[in-house]
């Protein structure tokens, strides 16, 4: 779709090279029709809110299934910090603990407990009631 001075209605500062956006901007400068700009703003403004909107969770969607299984989360990522695992050894932990987990969220929670493991550091490993002595040690390690 193109707008009546034939610019896209997806073009952006950034979706133009420089001569086209330089060329656009001296039409405008000669011929005083801020129409071309604004079509411009517009579509700039709309893709910038889309992909905003593609950031963002739902509002008001609570995280029903990590409140479900909270206290298992906790101690599982606990209990693998303070024993300094190996990634081996938190495999097969992950797996035996899953095993009390429904089967259809088994797959979700062990998936679940490895990103969380994955991603921790020193500012959230308080979350699961660990010492910095023993995340230390754990980070030290270089498990997982």
């Amino acid at each position: 779709m193109r707008t009546k001075y034939g610019s896209s209605p997806s073009a952006s500062k950034q979706d133009l090279d420089d001569d086209k956006r330089k060329g656009r901007g001296r039409y405008v400068y000669k011929t005083n029709r801020f129409a071309l700009l604004r079509d411009v703003f517009i579509a700039a403004y709309k893709r910038s809110a889309q992909l905003y909107a593609d950031f963002q969770l739902p509002p008001g969607h609570p995280a029903l299934f990590k409140m479900k299984y909270r206290e298992q989360f906790r101690r599982l990522v606990s209990r693998v910090i303070k024993g300094a695992f190996t990634s081996e050894q938190a495999a097969v932990l992950i797996k035996e603990k899953s095993l009390d987990i429904a089967g259809s969220d088994r797959a979700k929670f062990i998936e679940y407990v490895n990103t969380e493991l994955r991603c921790l550091h020193e500012g959230n490993f308080g979350r699961f009631w660990i010492r910095p002595e023993e995340f230390k040690v754990w980070k030290e390690q270089g498990t997982l």
